[in-house]
């Protein structure tokens, strides 16, 4: 293989890679539109990151927190959440 046969491979993959990374960002940022963000991420109940000035963040949610109820309902799962937050509009007064 010559080195210019290299270099248009090379560049060939940056490509595609590069393009691969603006399909995975977009369709992150449309599921969030889709489902509601709530400006943070949970993992077994407990609130992982809380996002600077998202809704969390304004409701006083903290890293660490653990989340027991939505809108007066129990959570007993990671699921529960999932589906709540496709269903539940967020506000902040």
């Amino acid at each position: 293989m010559t080195p210019e046969h290299k270099k248009i491979t090379l560049l060939a993959l940056t490509g595609i890679l590069l393009f691969a990374a603006v399909v995975l960002s977009t369709w992150r940022l449309l599921s969030w539109n889709r489902m509601g963000w709530c400006g943070m991420s949970i993992e077994n109940k407990e609130v992982r990151k809380v996002f600077y000035d998202g809704p969390a963040d304004k409701t006083g949610i903290r890293t660490g927190d653990e989340v027991i109820e939505i809108n007066g309902m129990p959570i007993d799962s990671i699921r529960q959440i999932e589906e709540l937050a496709v269903r539940t509009s967020i506000s902040i007064q």
